[in-house]
């Protein structure tokens, strides 16, 4: 059997002032080979009303990277746009960096079977350790609920050998981790106070990709034998 593909990409929430916007549009300029342009404007900021600055002259924004294989240039690519941003954004409690994780040929239930068993494992506690908790946010990255829809009802009904409906409408923007319908993708929401925080940004980098790693760790094809029977999709 080939190789499975994967691919991810990063979604990147910050604050900046009137003053540095000029700054960082030709910042991103330097950065365009990996980023999605804005359809609305000839730039490649996204506006997101989730994002609240503090200050009255704050501006909020959303960076998206484009959908890029994974591999070690890519990631370096996506790690520098993130370090230079360090050195002229900022960002708050209703900021942090996501990313979708995807393999060729995935559809939504071998998704849900993913993330289910990276929940099951345990894998979600290590990072959380990792990253001192500061992902967590009961209103923008809710972890009780995501371990809730994601591994204990999933659990009830691999234990009471039922079947679990893959909910092809569901797409939170407020859990820690989701399936994504819109992009077919796990969503992590990462850290949040992504460029105040005391961990360099470098090391949040690298623990952000190590989740990425470790979802392309699971064995998809081991899974898709054990749990053929306990996803389905409503016809």
């Amino acid at each position: 059997m080939k190789n499975p593909i994967y691919y991810f990409g990063v979604e990147v929430e910050l604050t900046t002032s009137f003053a540095k916007l000029e700054q960082l549009l030709n910042l991103l300029i330097k950065h365009k080979d990996i980023l999605l342009a804005n359809d609305e404007n000839p730039h490649y900021l996204f506006r997101d009303p989730s994002i609240i600055p503090t200050g009255i002259f704050e501006l909020g924004y959303e960076i998206k990277t484009k959908k890029l294989r994974v591999s070690k240039t890519n990631e370096l690519k996506v790690e520098r746009l993130i370090v230079d941003l360090n050195n002229l954004v900022t960002s708050n409690d209703t900021c942090s960096i996501h990313i979708h994780y995807s393999r060729k040929g995935a559809d939504l239930k071998d998704h849900y079977m993913t993330l289910y068993e990276f929940l099951k494992c345990g894998y979600d506690s290590k990072y959380r350790a990792l990253l001192g908790h500061s992902m967590d946010n009961s209103n923008y990255a809710d972890y009780s609920r995501c371990r809730q829809k994601y591994y204990y009802s999933i659990n009830r009904q691999i234990k009471s050998k039922g079947q679990y409906l893959v909910d092809d409408t569901y797409d939170s923007k407020e859990l820690l981790y989701t399936v994504s319908t819109i992009y077919n993708t796990i969503e992590y929401r990462g850290m949040r106070h992504h460029f105040e925080n005391k961990l360099p940004i470098r090391i949040i980098t690298k623990r952000l990709f190590d989740v990425l790693h470790t979802f392309m760790s699971i064995d998809l094809e081991a899974l898709r034998i054990k749990y053929k029977d306990v996803f389905v999709i409503e016809d």
